[in-house]
């Protein structure tokens, strides 16, 4: 292919053209990783941490050992993508901790919620519930149910990643991730520079006079393909194409 460019007239001929991109495995976060944290970390409330939480049941006085506390994952905030030509969308995991704790002592009572904060604070701010998660931060807390025997408190915290890949070598996480994954490489382009003279008594009008004034080439070093054509057990086919791709990590 030869493509001429209305700048200076130069020809551009591309040995293989792929666009390859820099992109971030799947996350997830995953509760049990903060119930694992919280039970570990957490010596008031203990074992006694789980998910879900039934706010119908807990209001009713039912028998339950108390302090107590319930991680629900409450919502997930995405943003624009802060990449014109890649889906790189910055997410926010909201999550909530309700903390249920008795209140027919009124004198323990009265400091028992804020100790029982102070805890949550202490685990919780600044973990990472993965690796490709951002730290945890709180959001603020507001009182759910009080009733002469029980109290209800909810505490809100979030942690933030992102949707598509940054690393070369780590899995698709969206549908442009995999199609850019079965392109092929790009090892290099040659151009040959052709100058336009629109004051050349020669030519009727302005345009190129084929004579090629400078040639030069560039290669782009691609480990990774050079890998996968060696060694045929390295590539694989994309979905629906029936085209051999080279794996990405390799």
């Amino acid at each position: 292919m030869m493509v001429a460019l209305r700048d200076g007239g130069a020809f551009f001929k591309p040995r293989r053209v792929i666009w390859r991109f820099f992109q971030c495995p799947v996350k997830t976060m995953k509760i049990s990783s903060l119930i694992a944290q919280l039970r570990d970390q957490c010596p008031t409330p203990g074992n006694r941490i789980g998910t879900g939480i039934d706010l119908t049941n807990l209001q009713a006085n039912t028998p339950l050992l108390t302090p107590c506390a319930y991680v629900v994952p409450v919502a997930d905030l995405a943003s624009k993508s802060v990449a014109q030509n890649l889906n790189l969308h910055p997410i926010r995991d909201n999550f909530e901790v309700t903390l249920v704790y008795d209140i027919t002592d009124a004198k323990k009572a009265r400091d028992l919620m804020h100790e029982l904060r102070a805890e949550l604070w202490l685990v919780l701010v600044g973990f990472k519930p993965g690796s490709d998660y951002e730290a945890i931060a709180y959001d603020g807390g507001k009182l759910v149910s009080i009733n002469s025997n029980r109290s209800l408190y909810c505490l809100r915290f979030f942690t933030e990643f992102q949707i598509g890949r940054n690393q070369p070598g780590q899995s698709a996480e969206s549908w442009q991730d995999r199609e850019l994954d079965g392109s092929s490489s790009f090892p290099g382009g040659t151009v040959r520079v052709d100058a336009i003279y629109p004051a050349d008594p020669n030519l009727k009008r302005p345009g190129l006079e084929e004579r090629l004034e400078r040639t030069f080439s560039g290669d782009v070093p691609h480990e990774q393909s050079q890998r996968s054509a060696a060694d045929p057990r390295l590539s694989r086919t994309r979905p629906g194409t029936g085209r051999s791709v080279a794996p990405r990590g390799l």
